[in-house]
């Protein structure tokens, strides 16, 4: 009986002790971690990454094949690009456009049923 309790009491002070170094090696890390994003930030003066979310769109035949024409455009001036660049400039672009100047736009396009093929 004696051994077995003598066991069980090692037994929950490796656990104790490795759940100690666990957590210490965890904060070690974090501490670490913060150092190396505000030595990389300030330093480098680089914006913090933004999470990628990825959507799916509805857009008529002729339009969506712009995408690739600006593609091919883009492709022989040796640059390489995807749709979602191509995205992504577009909406820089509308970005800056006035209340008018995008409602103007938006009255050229015509309205899709949402969800739906047409």
């Amino acid at each position: 009986m004696k051994k077995m309790k003598d066991q069980l009491i090692k037994s929950f002070n490796y656990a104790k002790n490795e759940s100690d170094a666990r957590l210490l090696n965890i904060e070690e890390k974090m501490k670490l971690a913060d150092n190396i994003s505000t030595t990389t930030s300030n330093t480098l003066n680089e914006p913090i990454k933004q999470p990628t979310i990825k959507a799916a769109f509805s857009c008529p035949a002729d339009e969506y094949s712009i995408i690739d024409q600006i593609a091919d455009r883009m492709l022989s001036r040796k640059k390489v690009v995807n749709r979602s660049e191509i995205l992504r400039i577009g909406l820089l672009l509308l970005k800056n456009k006035s209340d008018n100047e995008l409602n103007d736009l938006f009255n050229q396009i015509p309205e899709l049923k949402v969800g739906r093929k047409s």
